[in-house]
């Protein structure tokens, strides 16, 4: 069965735990995570109306194997650990996790690698792994991607969608947005935005906590009732300097959202319509 390696570097602060998760457990590099990842991006992009059948397909369910084989190679404890806040822009509480630099190699195994390989750069560009991955923390860069400016991830970005969905998304100078006038009752992609390149990760992540703590309503996400954010931030090495990309999600909740409180905090994120530091 042929195999594929991705050297994969953290670019910002990954909390991501076993069972034991409280804030002094030591983090933990598992293989189920990402695969959990590449279903959600996936998914996220692929907008069947019916995608279980084709879901179990390439990701298993409970009576077949997945297909795709993913392993951690090489020592997974070497990679440093350091004490981070999950809420920067309020630093009340912090927890282990990885730091940022911290290479790993993630080894692909499966017949159909050109998918899978999509599929993951898909997931690294758009997504990230452990908690608070949709508000720029476990952001994750394969160390083959050399990316110069902003353009060059915009065109990686619809490149790569465009080859999983076969030309679904277009770019409008603003934002690459879906083709699609309709979507399914599950997450899918409808817009993704670029911001503007900062040279330190850690002003970014509190940029973006207050940003949510500023924006914060049910159009964004609430833990009460539990409704899961429709927008995902990540953060993008390019070069020296690192770059945020919020991606819109369409929401399986049959209630209104207010697009206009959605896009407010998006462009706070990104540098539009001025600055919530």
């Amino acid at each position: 069965m042929p195999s594929l390696d991705l050297n994969l570097q953290t670019v910002s602060p990954m909390f991501l735990h076993g069972a034991h998760n409280d804030k002094d457990a030591p983090p933990q590099l598992r293989e189920p995570a990402f695969k959990a990842l590449f279903r959600y991006w996936w998914r996220a992009v692929t907008a069947h109306q019916n995608p279980r059948d084709q879901e179990g397909e390439l990701f298993g369910q409970t009576d077949s194997r997945s297909p795709l084989l993913i392993r951690i190679v090489g020592n997974r404890n070497n990679l440093e650990t350091l004490t981070a806040y999950p809420l920067p822009h309020k630093r009340n509480f912090s927890k282990r996790a990885f730091g940022t630099d911290q290479e790993f190699r993630l080894r692909l195994t499966a017949s159909n690698l050109e998918l899978y390989q999509n599929i993951a750069n898909l997931s690294f560009l758009l997504g990230g792994v452990g908690n608070r991955s949709r508000r720029g923390f476990g952001s994750i860069c394969d160390t083959s991607w050399q990316f110069d400016d902003v353009e060059a991830v915009r065109k990686s970005i619809l490149n790569t969608l465009n080859a999983i969905t076969e030309d679904q998304y277009t770019d409008n100078g603003e934002a690459i947005e879906s083709r699609r006038t309709t979507f399914p009752d599950y997450p899918t992609i409808k817009k993704i935005y670029w911001g503007q390149l900062t040279d330190n990760v850690d002003n970014l992540l509190t940029r973006i906590g207050q940003a949510t703590h500023n924006h914060d309503s049910d159009d964004i996400g609430s833990a009460n009732p539990r409704h899961s954010s429709p927008i995902h931030v990540r953060i993008q090495k390019v070069g020296r300097n690192c770059l945020p990309i919020c991606s819109l999600l369409s929401s399986a909740s049959k209630r209104n959202f207010s697009l206009e409180k959605q896009q407010a905090f998006i462009d706070s994120i990104i540098g539009r319509g001025g600055s919530d530091d």
